[in-house]
């Protein structure tokens, strides 16, 4: 199994770089790109999976991130507020080799959580190397401990850059305006408008 070609989409016309640009604002504000660790029921091994959400109030952004990315293995959930106060929230995920395809495609376009894109891109394709490599096999204790890497790496980049931060002191540690903005300018002068 190959992840879907979001970059026929693209040609059609369905992702313009608009699109894709607005989308990874999404992810970068308000979406998580993490590596799950879930306990198999069969046995007493670990299971990993990449995965790429979003979960939001606002309900037009989940629904043309359920459109144009929506699949088998797509999941879109509704739920209710905790409290009569809270406001219901919508939530968008794709998993396993269809996160790989949604992150390929808007990894250019990603700024704040681009190292996190890049760790689940390269988890993922090792990932299916070695199903390829290892098809009926029993995964070696090195395989394991490579996906524990990456799980680790990949918590660690979360626990730095987060959507928001309801912390001052944590704000201004992880996002110097003047100072990102140098830093994005450097790595996407095409993106940043020209300075006067």
């Amino acid at each position: 199994m190959i992840p879907i070609n979001y970059e026929k989409k693209a040609i059609r016309g369905k992702l313009t770089p608009t699109i894709l640009g607005y989308i990874a604002g999404i992810i970068d504000g308000e979406g998580s790109i993490f590596i799950a660790k879930i306990k198999n029921r069969h046995s007493s091994s670990w299971q990993y999976l990449m995965k790429a959400s979003c979960a939001m109030s606002q309900k037009k952004p989940i629904d043309m991130l359920a459109r144009l990315f929506n699949n088998h293995w797509t999941t879109c959930q509704y739920r209710p507020g905790k409290k009569e106060t809270y406001k219901p929230s919508y939530q968008w995920m794709v998993t396993g080799i269809q996160a790989l395809g949604f992150l390929r495609i808007i990894y250019p376009y990603l700024w704040i959580k681009r190292e996190q894109a890049m760790v689940g891109i390269e988890f993922q394709e090792l990932k299916m190397k070695e199903a390829q490599e290892k098809r009926g096999k029993i995964l070696e204790d090195s395989v394991m401990r490579k996906r524990e890497e990456y799980y680790r790496k990949m918590k660690e980049l979360n626990g730095v850059i987060t959507a928001a931060t309801t912390k001052q002191e944590d704000a201004e540690k992880r996002c110097d305006s003047l100072n990102s903005i140098e830093i994005l300018r450097g790595e996407s002068e095409a993106v940043l408008p020209p300075q006067n």
